[in-house]
């Protein structure tokens, strides 16, 4: 298979290299999914230029993705074969990441989609929309409740002001310019500041 793999760490054009690698098999528990789009996240490029405090020998980044279960390790079901997948945290220890023609996750990080969810948003679902969930919701419910979002067009921030406002919540957000208030107020935000104004 195609991959983007790096060996040392530092900026995306001085260490990325794409390169052919052997398929990966699923473990047990494991789905490998055919990737057709790969999100990359802050997280990505951070270990990519700092590491995640263990030594490094190879990686293929990115930790989201989209696409197809094409096989199934011991013990997962074999009816996934063929489900598109949203996949998460695929490099989160472990060397193969969603920059790849496929990646091997265990069975609940590859999520069943519906159709009519389209690959791009679907491959940036994974750690923004989970990070915005678990703010949002680690104390109940928001029905009713008024939430301030600051970045509400950034990637964890549009997905909480979806998230929030979807759950009932009245949603206050910050922007730092009108296009990323439009961006805001698209999501669902009702009032959106822009923080950089002094009135």
């Amino acid at each position: 298979m195609l991959a983007a793999v790096y060996e040392r760490l530092g900026a995306a054009r001085d260490v990325l290299d794409v390169r052919r690698m052997p398929r990966p098999e699923p473990g047990p528990g494991e789905v490998r999914v055919r990737l057709r789009l790969s999100g990359v996240n802050p997280s990505d490029w951070r270990a990519r230029l700092h590491g995640r405090g263990t030594p490094l020998q190879w990686q293929i980044p990115h930790s989201d993705g989209v696409g197809v279960v094409d096989a199934v390790g011991p013990g997962a079901d074999p009816g996934r074969i063929g489900s598109r997948v949203w996949v998460w945290n695929a490099a989160w220890r472990r060397r193969h990441g969603t920059a790849a023609q496929w990646t091997c996750v265990p069975d609940r990080q590859a999520v069943n989609l519906p159709e009519h969810v389209g690959d791009e948003l679907a491959a940036g679902l994974g750690i923004p929309f989970m990070t915005a969930w678990h703010a949002l919701f680690a104390d109940g419910p928001l029905d009713g409740a008024t939430v301030l979002v600051a970045g509400g067009a950034g990637a964890v921030g549009n997905a909480a002001v979806q998230l929030a406002s979807r759950a009932g919540a009245t949603v206050l957000a910050t922007a730092s310019t009108d296009e990323k208030a439009r961006l805001a107020r698209a999501a669902g935000a009702s009032v959106v500041v822009d923080y950089r104004s002094s009135e």
